[in-house]
């Protein structure tokens, strides 16, 4: 694996260089948080989801602020599906156990629900918008593990069909579904077959009346396979990034299969991982390896970076704004997050260059301070500026704030922000 910096690669390929940084961007508070999931619609609306305590889902969606909105409470909910389409369409999957599942879609301001036709105790279908708007999914039915069905609704309804079946010998899992270049649904799925057990990724891509299959890699039965991610290639099909290595100390590599370009590894083991990839073909990483990492293609090289070196985080996935990645995520002692890369010195919001010193600080009554500073709501408005030694926050309400220290500029390249919690 080669590694270089991204200033290197530029010079490299006659590129002007251009110093990149990310800049992160509060989405919500600290919170029993679980299960995040990122979008961009084709309106370019960001979206986000995360389950929070009580069978309720919170969506977060970006227009000019940030606002939030609770999807449930639900009686039960076994897990959920999110995604944005492109002309705008946004919907929440729910599996609500026993094989009731159904659908909640935003239209202006009401939610409209639909149940989605799956055999009895199926489990959470993958869940995608195709390019016309109509929601789609794809599962393998309980009860026979040698099939993969694909169901999608047109006008208000749904028709599923059998799209491939395995030998006798062979177990079939579902894994992800997207749709390619080329408007067709892509479902990746796992094929397990023999005694002891081998692995192998396929992706199933509609072609007319077949589902042909492709095959992405494969593993012995002495190895471990895990896809983490799937996600839509330049060239007509779906490129992955997965983990393999030993089935018994569970150590390997992460790698990235480009549909007809080939394979690359980008690091060690990951436990999560998203992919994108632009439509100049660029592919763009996001893993959690101890911390949350980065990596890109430029001509034949991969960059990497460290987008957060903080531990416990949570990966939402990465979607391309105007070709640049930003990344979702979850901070358990800091709260909800986009990380957005930026030239240096490009800012569009008030945002944070470094999430390293915002685990938070508690104040009572009076903030002191070794140098003066300012107080930001977390719309990043300024409230008040505060001096040198003991500052009076009492007539501010209980709440999350952020501290704007040492001028313009820190010596992370950006302004120093930290997180400040008030409390009576």
């Amino acid at each position: 694996m080669r590694s270089c910096s991204l200033m290197g690669l530029l010079v490299l390929l006659g590129m002007p260089a251009q110093a990149f940084e990310w800049q992160f961007e509060y989405v919500d508070t600290v919170g029993n948080w679980s299960s995040p999931s990122l979008k961009l619609s084709g309106t370019g609306v960001l979206h986000f989801c995360y389950r929070a305590p009580g069978n309720r889902i919170v969506h977060s969606y970006l227009d000019s602020v940030w606002n939030r909105e609770g999807v449930g409470p639900f009686d039960t909910l076994s897990g959920y599906r999110m995604d944005a389409g492109s002309h705008g369409e946004f919907g929440v999957l729910v599996d609500l156990t026993g094989g009731n599942i159904r659908l909640y879609e935003k239209e202006d301001a009401a939610w409209l629900q639909d149940s989605v036709p799956v055999p009895t105790n199926t489990g959470l279908p993958y869940f995608s918008y195709d390019t016309a708007g109509a929601p789609s999914v794809a599962f393998h039915p309980s009860g026979s593990d040698q099939a993969i069905m694909f169901a999608r609704r047109t006008d208000s309804t749904w028709a599923a069909e059998t799209i491939f079946t395995a030998p006798y010998f062979c177990e079939l899992v579902a894994r992800a579904l997207t749709y390619t270049v080329k408007a067709e649904p892509c479902v990746m799925a796992y094929v397990y077959y023999g005694i002891p057990t081998s692995t192998t990724v396929i992706l199933l891509m509609e072609q007319g009346d077949t589902w042909p299959y492709h095959v992405v890699t494969g593993a012995g039965t002495r190895a471990h396979l895990e896809a983490l991610a799937c996600a839509r290639d330049t060239g007509g099909g779906a490129a992955v990034l997965y983990d393999y290595g030993d089935e018994f100390n569970w150590t390997g590599n992460l790698y990235y299969a480009g549909f007809g370009t080939g394979f690359a590894s980008l690091d060690t083991w990951a436990s999560a991982g998203a992919v994108a990839v632009h439509s100049s073909g660029v592919p763009h990483a996001a893993y959690i390896r101890s911390q949350l990492r980065y990596a890109c293609r430029v001509g034949a090289t991969w960059y990497h970076d460290t987008i957060s070196a903080a531990s416990g985080l949570q990966l939402a996935g990465a979607v391309l704004e105007e070709s640049l990645p930003t990344i979702g995520f979850i901070d358990p002692a800091t709260g909800v997050w986009i990380a957005r890369r930026k030239p240096v010195g490009v800012q569009e919001r008030v945002l944070v260059r470094s999430i390293k010193s915002l685990r938070p600080t508690l104040v009572r009554g009076m903030l002191h301070l070794p140098e003066a500073a300012g107080l930001l709501d977390i719309t990043g408005r300024k409230l008040m500026d505060l001096v040198p030694g003991a500052n009076d926050v009492r007539a501010l309400a209980p709440g999350v704030y952020f501290l704007k220290e040492g001028g313009e500029r820190s010596e992370e390249g950006g302004a120093g922000i930290r997180k400040v919690v008030i409390t009576r």
